[in-house]
């Protein structure tokens, strides 16, 4: 058990808060840890997937809701979501060599599920725990932003770097369908 005086200044949270929407008292337990831990004047940084986007991208798929390319898959079993129950609004979600995995007799993936994330729901409740959103940005715009428009060549060379080696496990790059998904 950790001792009840341990805080840390960085709390960091990548691609698995998400995982805590598959009900209300997740969340609460979690972000209570987090708040708990956290030092005066600490920070707290997650990473989610962005649900709008995902939806949209959903509906837009047509009536198989499903994406996929050779990368992962994502599967929806239904279209409509009740804005009442912002719980357990379930996907199912594959990655490549990182989320699920590759049933090799018939070469089909196994999906996982996850969960869609509404927002606003998330500020409000973190506000209880007085967790306060400070930026708030979808990966392509942040890729943009600290990649693509980076002013200086040189701080440009060690940002793409530095996201290959963490989040694109030494990707030389994006490609097309990389970037639209």
């Amino acid at each position: 058990m950790i001792s009840n005086r341990i805080e840390f200044d960085i709390v960091s949270s990548q691609f698995c808060i998400h995982y805590m929407f598959e009900k209300e008292s997740m969340l609460r337990g979690y972000l209570e840890n987090v708040s708990t831990r956290l030092a005066e004047n600490g920070v707290f940084m997650a990473t989610t997937i962005d649900s709008d986007r995902l939806v949209y991208k959903i509906r837009e798929s047509g009536p198989q809701l499903s994406i996929k390319n050779k990368y992962f898959s994502v599967i929806f079993d239904k279209d409509t979501f009740n804005r009442e129950d912002i719980f357990a609004q379930q996907y199912y979600f594959y990655l490549q060599e990182s989320v699920g995995e590759m049933m090799y007799a018939s070469q089909k993936p196994k999906h996982v599920p996850e969960y869609l994330i509404t927002f606003k729901t998330l500020c409000d409740i973190a506000a209880e725990y007085d967790l306060v959103l400070e930026k708030k940005v979808n990966f392509h715009e942040y890729y943009d932003q600290m990649v693509t428009r980076c002013e200086w060549e040189q701080t440009k060379k060690y940002r793409q770097d530095l996201l290959q080696r963490m989040v694109m496990n030494r990707v030389t790059s994006l490609d097309q369908e990389q970037i639209e998904q």
